[in-house]
């Protein structure tokens, strides 16, 4: 468990030092949730990727990255809100529909996302 530990430390750092560099946000929001004691914290393992994406909605690498934990973590009513929040930034870009298209199928929303995968061919 050291070698997490250590590795959390540094995306913490890499975070902190450069908040908008999307693989570091995915690397700490990923070891957060599957190695963090977040249940015993209270911690948010997505609490730094999300402030980052919240505050830089141009950014595409940082959206789809916070997107794609969402989904991986099985949070695709989350993903729905979020992608309502970028429509203005990013109102047609593919990867976001196929996020959005994944989160309708994820909810049992076959028809709606049936359609959205159809409109993305």
């Amino acid at each position: 468990l050291g070698r997490v530990e250590e590795a959390l430390r540094g995306a913490r750092r890499l975070v902190a030092e450069q908040p908008t560099f999307a693989p570091g946000q995915q690397t700490l929001a990923s070891l957060l949730w599957e190695n963090g004691d977040t249940a015993a914290t209270g911690e948010d393992p997505f609490a730094a990727l999300r402030a980052a994406a919240r505050a830089h909605p141009a950014q595409r690498d940082l959206q789809a990255r916070y997107l794609a934990m969402l989904l991986a973590a099985r949070q695709p009513a989350a993903a729905l809100e979020w992608l309502e929040r970028l429509r203005r930034h990013h109102p047609h870009d593919p990867l976001l529909g196929w996020f959005e298209a994944s989160a309708l199928d994820a909810l049992g929303r076959d028809r709606e996302a049936a359609a959205r995968f159809e409109a993305l061919h």
